[in-house]
């Protein structure tokens, strides 16, 4: 299993998931990898800065809904077309950290309440899988995600 350190940062979050047996104790790693996910006006154009104007490499795409860039060993920019219910594009809230689980979302769910971490959703099916909604003591958004089974 891979680790990946995610550093504390003011800004909201959305998605993931995680099997019972892999929530680790007090302390330990609890994701398998992240993304930042930015909320974009227009896909076409946000891929071709990405990728052209950055140089970073197209991982998938999913019409105009979500796209994700590798950005480096650990960190993928997850490119999200906003709707109503998002944040704006450019303002606070428009990116967020997504922490990327293995197993069932619900079980990771119901060991971080267990821990006192507080849920703002309860795991919602999405495009690609499932994802759930906190906050850190901030009330910064976060989010789990676990992605479909393949």
């Amino acid at each position: 299993m891979k680790t990946l350190c995610i550093l504390a940062v003011s800004i909201p979050v959305a998605f993931a998931t995680l099997p019972a047996f892999a929530v680790p104790a007090r302390g330990e790693q609890i994701s398998t990898g992240g993304v930042v996910t930015v909320f974009v006006s227009n896909m076409d154009r946000s891929v071709q800065f990405y990728t052209q104007s950055l140089g970073l490499k197209l991982v998938e795409r999913y019409g105009d809904r979500w796209a994700t860039i590798d950005a480096g060993p650990g960190l993928n920019i997850g490119l999200s077309l906003a709707s109503a219910k998002d944040p704006k594009p450019g303002t606070k809230g428009a990116m967020m950290i997504g922490l990327e689980i293995n197993g069932p979302i619900d079980d990771a769910v119901s060991r971080l309440k267990a821990r006192g971490v507080n849920f703002i959703s309860t795991a919602t099916k999405a495009e690609g899988g499932f994802g759930a909604r906190f906050v850190d003591p901030d009330g910064n958004e976060l989010y789990l995600w676990q992605e479909w089974q393949k």
